[in-house]
């Protein structure tokens, strides 16, 4: 590791990884497989949905600001919890059968596939549009007790939605770290996203993919290792531009004044309280996709497939 991260001491995740708990440190391996010889197979794992549990890996609206609004598509990624109370790594469902109630009436059912290409702990992005604000919850067959969350009016969203333009800032460069130090944590080396600006990549005429992460510094068992996975696919997409933006910005600094002065712009600018996220925009600089909390390779190449190919 670089000396210049060591004794590190303050590391509070926004909204601890989106209103999650932090249990496992983000790991290197990029496969997603587990090893058979090393676990346990799925058939000796019991199933107990009285005991099971669906994990919101998001700001559910209770415990942190919903950023859920209605007429807006919506992207919920959920955690299998087994019944020791940790999330499943191995032997879980492919995909889960969830159904969304508002007041009682069905909003949507469907299967939702399991998501874990490149990362360590598997989720489930459950993805509809709520036509009203509310209370809604999620029921599965996983668990006997249903998860619910709000959905906001669009006026109480603050951050940029799918469909809204895609904020220009003049985000950190090798050139001009513009007061951010470093301007990507990633080790050894930084990562190929600080070439340009996002400003400059929303005038390239390409897609712009804007992730915003702290790889060094993850240590939710979601975050996964969402910077190296756009380093992996980025280069199989020549209308894309990737620029990657920093979420602190002193973060080796114990005593900084306060954790919102300690934000980078593009932070304070999109009023982000949670990392990691990625925003995709066609080449008239307009939000087609966003991955907010995790994302995995297969999911990542989906987003880019719509706009980058």
């Amino acid at each position: 590791m670089n000396s210049s991260y060591r004794g590190i001491t303050r590391r509070n995740l926004l909204l601890g990884g989106a209103a999650a708990a932090a249990l496992t440190a983000c790991g290197g391996s990029t496969d997603g497989d587990p090893d058979p010889d090393a676990t346990p197979s799925p058939e000796s794992l019991p199933f107990n949905p009285a005991l099971q549990q669906l994990g919101v890996r998001f700001p559910d609206g209770f415990g942190a600001p919903s950023i859920f609004a209605a007429g807006h598509q919506l992207r919920a990624p959920f955690v299998a919890f087994a019944s020791d109370g940790f999330p499943m790594t191995f032997g879980e469902p492919e995909e889960l059968e969830m159904t969304v109630t508002r007041d009682g009436a069905e909003i949507f059912s469907g299967m939702v596939p399991r998501r874990r290409a490149g990362i360590g702990t598997p989720y489930y992005p459950l993805v509809f549009t709520p036509d009203e604000p509310g209370t809604y919850e999620v029921a599965s067959e996983w668990s006997d007790t249903p998860r619910p969350f709000v959905v906001n009016e669009r006026a109480d969203v603050p951050i940029p939605l799918i469909g809204d333009p895609l904020p220009a800032l003049d985000t950190p460069t090798a050139d001009d770290a513009r007061g951010v130090d470093p301007i990507c944590t990633r080790i050894p080396e930084p990562c190929p996203f600080h070439e340009q600006t996002l400003t400059q990549a929303l005038g390239s005429g390409k897609a712009t993919g804007l992730l915003i992460a702290t790889p060094t510094f993850c240590t939710t068992d979601i975050c996964g290792p969402v910077v190296e996975l756009l380093m992996e696919s980025a280069p199989d997409y020549s209308n894309l531009t990737a620029v990657h933006a920093e979420v602190y910005v002193d973060p080796v600094n114990d005593n900084a004044p306060s954790p919102q002065a300690e934000l980078t712009e593009v932070l304070q600018s999109y009023q982000l309280a949670f990392e990691p996220s990625f925003f995709l925009a066609d080449a008239d600089g307009t939000i087609v996709e966003a991955l907010h909390f995790a994302y995995d390779r297969d999911e990542l190449r989906t987003a880019l497939d719509t706009v980058a190919s």
